[in-house]
């Protein structure tokens, strides 16, 4: 680039050359991406382990990361010899909202130590300590949830409903996945015997409930014992569709048993809300609930769980979480964790994109990540939050749980430096930590500016040389503008200064740290850099200066500066 302009009188030169500017801008856009395969969570960041009421056994349920072991093998936490453990939620859910489960169940692959499961919804005073129990006695035919017959235990006890009703947890629906046929018609071995011909069955009913249970009597010995009803007596839960009830399972094959549960409030008829039950990806079953059974619509959910003797030590139930309800909304987090570049450049009059990334997680109660979510959706409310300069700030809907696009138009920004300040929320309240970048609006061109006019100081004449220098401002200032760009050089020459019948008053020099640099006819470096803004700043003994001839002459004299910028260093 050149830029030329002749001495208009002695010692003033006047240069041209200031060139056009450029600028550039950006938007907000998400991206979708696949949703990550199934995870499991934490179950410690929804479920605890209580105290088994009063009872003074210890629950034999732990933790892993990703998993429950419910019970153990025999361990004589029960009077049946075996294990008992229970689970609950650490907080209650609302039961008039939609809510659904998803998880997996491993009963092992004992046939005959193994009692089984049950998935339970309740409200018992014992809330998160819940178990059936008679005074300190558990057993394993109740697996946890349902009563304890008081007459096995103690004979002067009459066979009363009532009394066996109140040894279960109480104001709660349980839905049990019974591996063990208890119908034998000796001590806490009658509980199913109206499902003698069911094997390995899965059964729903109210354990609190009195009309759940009813006495059956051993001809051949007088005895009598208390045990469940079955389906087919009123009062108790029936699955829709006789050919669909889950009978004769195979749940101890040592495989993990996938179970969704969908709960549908009615706000019209309360007594008849449903739970939808899938279970292995196959048969569903709906269930008809009366929600005022479990006195309050603000619920515990959880597990419990029963072994007997004949359990093997290294056999457990075991459980997986895979989606839960209520209390997964408030152990989230958000976190940016490929924020946008630091520093970015755009051309003015374009457009300008750039990626983001970021997790969504679910966390345990310390605030931990424990999980990628998997089963995002629009409830979720991903959104994206940006504000540029401090104006108003902006959102746009994410269909992604993993990265975004913001993308700025170039009507949005105006040449020059420009602050982008943005964030991550969700539905429930949590937000990411704000995150800042630098939006550098440039002319995407090399650019000089010098003052339209330059002098030196008024100098007398003594006959002999001298080196003037310059008077008043002088600006001469490069901007570098482009995207890319590995440096730039100034140099600088002028031709010699004369008057009208070209007589020489002298020249021009540079002059640079001692050195002096004659000008004349001469293309002399000032300065080659990587600087994106550079201006002069010499000294009055540095720079530019005029060399007067000894012999100089007054008059009018001119030269021509010719400055050249080069746009490589």
């Amino acid at each position: 680039m050149h830029y030329q302009q002749k001495l208009s009188q002695l010692y003033r030169i006047v240069l041209g050359g200031l060139l056009g500017t450029a600028l550039l801008v950006t938007a907000l856009v998400a991206r979708p991406v696949q949703a990550a395969s199934t995870d499991y969570l934490n179950p410690s960041a929804f479920l605890k382990a209580g105290n088994l009421a009063d009872t003074g056994h210890s629950n034999d349920a732990t933790f892993q990361s990703d998993s429950i072991a419910l019970t153990t093998g025999a361990n004589n936490t029960n009077t049946d010899g075996g294990s008992t453990g229970a689970v609950w939620s650490t907080q209650k859910i609302d039961l008039t909202q939609d809510q659904t489960f998803e998880f997996e169940l491993n009963f092992g692959t004992s046939t005959s130590g193994n009692e089984g499961m049950a998935f339970v919804l309740q409200n018992d005073a014992n809330g998160a300590n819940a178990i059936a129990h008679y005074e300190k006695t558990l057993d394993g035919q109740s697996l946890g949830v349902w009563g304890v017959d008081k007459f096995e235990y103690d004979s002067s006890l009459s066979k009363d409903q009532i009394m066996m009703a109140g040894t279960a947890i109480q104001n709660s629906v349980a839905f049990e996945f019974d591996t063990m046929i208890n119908n034998a018609m000796t001590k806490r071995a009658a509980l199913d015997y109206k499902f003698s011909t069911a094997g390995q069955h899965l059964e729903a009913s109210y354990p609190g409930r009195p009309q759940v249970y009813q006495a059956v009597n051993d001809i051949s010995t007088g005895s009598s014992f208390m045990a469940l009803f079955s389906n087919t007596i009123p009062n108790t839960l029936t699955a829709e569709g006789a050919s669909n009830r889950f009978r004769n399972l195979d749940l101890t094959n040592g495989n993990w048993h996938n179970v969704k549960l969908k709960w549908t409030y009615n706000s019209s008829d309360t007594s008849k809300c449903t739970m939808a039950l899938t279970l292995d990806n196959s048969t569903t079953n709906s269930y008809t609930i009366d929600a005022s059974k479990l006195n309050g619509t603000s619920v515990y959910w959880g597990f419990t769980g029963a072994t007997n003797s004949a359990m093997p030590g290294d056999q457990k139930n075991q459980i997986r979480l895979i989606s839960v309800p209520g209390v997964e909304y408030t152990n989230r987090k958000l976190t940016i964790t490929k924020p946008l570049a630091a520093t970015n450049q755009v051309a003015q009059n374009q457009d300008w994109s750039e990626n983001g990334g970021f997790t969504y997680q679910r966390t345990d109660n310390s605030g931990e990540p424990t999980s990628l979510i998997s089963d995002f959706n629009e409830a979720d409310g991903l959104t994206l939050h940006w504000a540029l300069d401090k104006q108003a700030e902006q959102t746009v809907p994410l269909t992604s749980t993993s990265d975004f696009t913001v993308t700025l138009p170039k009507d949005e920004l105006t040449l020059g430096q420009h602050q982008l300040k943005y964030s991550i929320s969700d539905a429930y309240g949590h937000q990411s930590a704000s995150e800042t970048t630098t939006i550098n609006v440039l002319t995407n061109e090399l650019s000089l500016v010098v003052s339209p006019s330059v002098n030196f100081l008024t100098t007398r004449l003594n006959g002999a040389s001298q080196l003037v220098q310059r008077s008043g401002v002088w600006t001469i200032t490069v901007t570098d503008g482009r995207l890319a760009t590995t440096g730039w050089a100034l140099a600088v020459q002028a031709t010699p200064v004369v008057d009208g019948q070209n007589r020489s008053a002298g020249y021009l020099v540079f002059v640079n740290s001692g050195m002096t640099t004659n000008l004349e006819n001469t293309n002399v470096p000032i300065v080659s850099t990587t600087e994106r803004q550079w201006q002069q700043n010499w000294a009055a003994d540095q720079g530019i200066l005029l060399h007067l001839n000894s012999n100089a002459i007054a008059g009018h004299y001119q030269s021509t500066i010719t400055w050249t910028l080069s746009n490589t260093p």
